[in-house]
């Protein structure tokens, strides 16, 4: 059985969804609405799933089984398990082209190498997500440790993508690929981005306007690096009032609030939580900050300045300066140094830049423009046979 499906796999969304889940879902629905079957395929679905599939796109479950020790489900089980069941899929299936990225992208390959024992005629690309190098310096799991020795499997894949000039600059250190090989596409910003920017919110903070207002999106994991920010705003509470506001969730929130109790800043910094929408209060925020200490993009940077919110981020590897232009659209500041993190937020606030001007900016990751990229790959792909490499 063969199709022109284009098949995106998710490895357990219940258990991690970011930012790199979030791209294939836009590509994949955008490329759905212009006709092309497109399909989601998930190792197994609890309850519920942290996106919505749109009516146009298929979901596919592999029923994959929760595999527990002393009733604790063992993720490093589900993947392997996970990785056995989609070659199974595709022995079945045969989609025209499977997309996997970033760590469930590593299992995808398992699972496409085991189904090209048996000839499959499905082709596989890898979308890189983030940085080897950072991985290895700020590894605080397995999977993150063992990146640079995933990397050297990168060559199974039919076609190789970096999410930015940076991360794909590592790979040709990483495998011994000329960079001309490896394609470059950026992750792309919501699709209705600008109609969830116009929503109300109901934060207090965001209604009477009387201060001006930081902001911060992200898990609350150390590689966020939201210690430094709240550092930094102490010192920004030192020059004037304002508010900070860090929407997200994560194993770090006792320790950051703690930090937050520890500075006195409790009447000053809010934590709501998880935010579907986080775009309604980038329109309204007076500077939105990154603090990471590594990206592989660094998508919310661009989703900040399609909002027209001015910028500040550490010079992280890999992403914000590409998409700031080494500082043209928002201030770079060194990972880790919250004094200068500080002084770039005041002279943010004071000296805000034009709004309108960074929403252009943030038009350049627009999901027409990327979603074009990946067109022109699939299309690369399922018109020839041997592996393919290239720019976009």
């Amino acid at each position: 059985m063969t199709n022109d499906r284009i098949a995106t796999f998710l490895l357990h969304p219940n258990t991690w969804w970011g930012g790199a889940q979030l791209a294939h879902l836009r590509v994949a629905t955008w490329l759905s609405q212009r006709g092309i079957p497109n399909e989601i395929i998930v190792s197994r679905v609890e309850k519920s799933l942290p996106f919505r599939v749109p009516e146009s796109i298929e979901l596919t479950s592999l029923q994959t089984p929760a595999i527990k020790v002393r009733n604790k489900p063992v993720s490093g089980m589900l993947a392997i398990a996970a990785a056995f069941k989609l070659a199974q899929y595709l022995r079945y299936r045969h989609p025209a082209i499977l997309i996997g990225g970033g760590y469930d992208g590593w299992i995808a390959m398992i699972g496409y190498r085991l189904a090209k024992l048996t000839k499959v005629s499905t082709r596989f690309a890898f979308w890189e997500h983030a940085s080897i190098s950072a991985r290895r310096k700020y590894a605080s799991n397995l999977r993150e440790f063992l990146a640079p020795l995933f990397a050297r499997f990168y060559g199974i894949a039919d076609a190789l993508v970096a999410c930015s000039q940076s991360v794909a600059n590592e790979l040709t250190h990483y495998i011994g690929l000329p960079r001309e090989y490896i394609y470059t596409i950026y992750p792309p910003i919501a699709l209705d981005l600008f109609h969830l920017a116009e929503e109300p919110v109901e934060h207090p903070w965001f209604v009477d306007k009387q201060l001006p207002v930081v902001l911060g999106v992200g898990r609350l994991t150390p590689e966020k690096n939201f210690e430094t920010l709240i550092k930094a705003f102490a010192l920004v509470r030192q020059s004037r009032p304002a508010r900070l506001v860090i929407l997200g969730e994560g194993k770090e929130r006792p320790r950051l609030e703690a930090l937050v109790r520890q500075l006195k800043l409790e009447n000053d910094v809010s934590m709501p939580g998880f935010e579907p929408n986080p775009f309604k209060f980038m329109s309204r925020a007076s500077v939105f900050v990154l603090s990471s200490r590594f990206e592989g993009f660094g998508m919310v940077i661009a989703e900040a300045l399609a909002c027209g919110c001015p910028v500040v981020s550490t010079d992280c590897p890999s992403g914000p300066s590409e998409i700031l232009e080494n500082g043209k659209w928002g201030k770079l500041v060194p990972v880790g140094d919250f004094e200068a993190l500080a002084e770039a937020i005041l002279e943010t606030i004071e000296n805000p830049p034009d709004r309108e001007k960074l929403k252009r900016r943030g038009m350049d990751f627009h999901i027409d423009k990327i979603g074009q990229q990946w067109l022109e790959l699939i299309n690369s792909l399922t018109q020839k046979r041997t592996m393919i490499y290239g720019t976009v």
